[in-house]
């Protein structure tokens, strides 16, 4: 792709246009590049973009004070103007770049739209030339500050020194309930990422944006031809004596596999954050979600399509392929880590969407709201137990005259740890009493 642009292999200067074919491509970049409007933290993540730096291990953990500095400048998106702000960003970078750091690479892929609508940037990041944790990640932003996760750890950064610069902190999920991760304070990373003088070049983006979606296509290309004949030996006849590098191949086949596992953490996301005003707004909701995409059976339909074309990409190898073994070891370790990967993926979106589907409304939570009253008297004359004035998610007192939630088995919480409770269970926590069940009846 980047030849018939006119640039050529291993040289990615743009030439000045020679004929009336190179000119028009020239137009096409330009026109491309006008349709977009480029602030400086959205400039940073155009589609295209290569950020490299560092990521420490252990990074922030030995130093609370400067995690905790870097967390109020991630969340209030502070401008890096002032000299505290530039204290912080060397101090990350002097953690960053420290003896217990390694490279860290992440690649824009391009922006697309979530099925609410929300944009979101599609990235593949590497933090090892071995492939050993190479993994695609869904970025969205607030302002200067990012997010992202992949499958063991969530990233919080912000965009610095005038749009140059990311510096972020990273923190390890840990599982709790199936289904259910939480980031730890006990384990975190910094990384600092800047673009490099390649990318500072619009065009140059452009072009490695449009090379990533032509590999991804031929990938689909050849991985449907492979399904499609009868064995390896016609494989074998067709590609004698052709150079085609088929490890590249099986390379960008894993990639759109993996961006299926973070295609499902995604929706993991939106489904967690689902609420319902009452049963038939829910049903209704998840119908209309699932018309768009995210239904068990789309998401499962996705999975076995996308593996059983890798894996004819992976059996139908050429012997006359031209590759490095070494390297070809490390695609093919590389693409085993993918595949292990999409099934706690899908266990993931499965039990987000079981909770989605029988998670507790928000109409039925307002008719079991009741003042907390001072407590009764029993027929005997003792007072009910203490722990009727307790709520057991927190486990701290109600306040006399405020509002909290007595559900119909007649067990109280604080109105917020109910909200909270009640996204990720339809069960009572002291009872267990399921009230999906109940709106079911």
């Amino acid at each position: 792709l980047l030849k018939e642009n006119g640039v050529e292999s291993g040289d990615i200067d743009i030439e000045e246009p020679q004929d009336d074919a190179e000119l028009e491509a020239e137009k096409s970049y330009r026109k491309d590049l006008d349709n977009v409007t480029f602030t400086s933290p959205v400039r940073l993540m155009a589609p295209g973009t290569l950020l490299v730096g560092t990521i420490s291990i252990p990074g922030l953990s030995s130093d609370t004070s400067l995690r905790a500095t870097l967390h109020s400048l991630i969340e209030n998106n502070l401008e890096n103007n002032d000299a505290e702000i530039n204290h912080i960003v060397n101090e990350a970078e002097h953690e960053a770049f420290s003896s217990r750091s390694r490279k860290y690479e992440l690649q824009i892929v391009r922006q697309v739209k979530d099925e609410l609508g929300e944009p979101y940037y599609i990235a593949r990041h590497v933090t090892d030339k071995s492939k050993k944790d190479d993994q695609v990640i869904i970025i969205t932003m607030d302002r200067n500050a990012l997010y992202y996760e992949d499958f063991e750890t969530q990233c919080v950064g912000s965009i610095v020194s005038g749009g140059k610069k990311i510096i972020g902190s990273v923190a390890q999920l840990q599982g709790g309930q199936p289904g259910f991760f939480v980031p730890s304070k006990d384990s975190e990373h910094s990384f600092v990422l800047e673009r490099t003088e390649q990318s500072d070049a619009d065009e140059i983006n452009l072009l490695r944006s449009k090379l990533l979606i032509a590999r991804a296509g031929r990938a689909l290309s050849f991985a449907s031809w492979c399904g499609s004949v009868s064995s390896p030996r016609v494989v074998n006849e067709r590609f004698i004596g052709r150079k085609v590098d088929w490890a590249e191949i099986v390379e960008d086949m894993s990639w759109l596999c993996e961006e299926i596992s973070a295609t499902m953490r995604r929706q993991v996301h939106i489904l967690n954050d689902l609420t319902f005003e009452d049963v038939s707004l829910r049903k209704l909701e998840l119908e209309k979600l699932a018309r768009k995409g995210i239904s068990r059976f789309q998401t499962h339909q996705n999975w076995d399509a996308a593996t059983i074309l890798l894996s004819k990409v992976k059996e139908n190898y050429p012997s006359g392929s031209i590759h490095d073994a070494d390297h070809m070891a490390s695609v093919r370790r590389f693409s085993d880590q993918v595949v292990q990967r999409m099934q706690p993926c899908f266990d993931r979106f499965d039990a987000a969407l079981r909770k989605a589907s029988k998670r507790v409304c928000l109409a039925d939570m307002r008719k079991w709201e009741q003042v907390c009253e001072p407590k009764s008297k029993t027929a005997g004359g003792d007072s009910t137990p203490d722990e009727d004035m307790l709520c057991v998610i927190c486990c701290d007192r109600f306040e006399l005259g405020k509002k909290r939630i007595v559900t119909t088995c007649e067990h109280a919480f604080h109105i917020a740890c109910a909200h909270d409770w009640f996204k990720e269970s339809s069960q009572c926590p002291t009872c267990r009493l399921d009230f999906s069940r109940e709106d079911e009846n």
